[in-house]
């Protein structure tokens, strides 16, 4: 009984260090939000002012391209930031509103409020 209960728990503990795991692995290196930083190159506002699109080169160094990321800004909270686009390898960017709530960044079309862009999950 008493090794029964002990299974238990290492199956649940290794489930739980293995989600962890994965999870940070995520985290660091597939979230799209925790990609920072670039030399900025271009802001667009959106046609009722309420959104900016922030465009900026991020180098990649002497071994790899650049690459662009643009950034979603609410004015009305300037603290509410999110990245809705990361293409690579690119170097420039092309921005603009389709209306309220749809762009065109390089070509890609993304819905705000629904979409992302991001090279590695193509």
């Amino acid at each position: 009984m008493i090794k029964k209960i002990k299974k238990s728990r290492i199956k649940i503990l290794l489930f739980l260090f293995i989600f962890s795991v994965f999870f940070l692995i995520y985290t660091l290196f597939y979230d799209i939000n925790n990609i920072s930083g670039g030399k900025f190159l271009n802001e667009v506002s959106s046609p009722n002012s309420d959104y900016a699109l922030k465009a900026y080169l991020i180098d990649g160094g002497p071994l790899s391209s650049d690459s662009i990321r643009v950034e979603l800004v609410y004015n009305k909270n300037k603290s509410k930031v999110k990245n809705i686009y990361f293409n690579y390898p690119e170097n420039s960017v092309t921005m603009k509103w389709l209306d309220n709530f749809n762009v065109e960044i390089n070509g890609k079309q993304l819905n705000i409020n629904k979409e992302t862009y991001d090279w590695r999950k193509k």
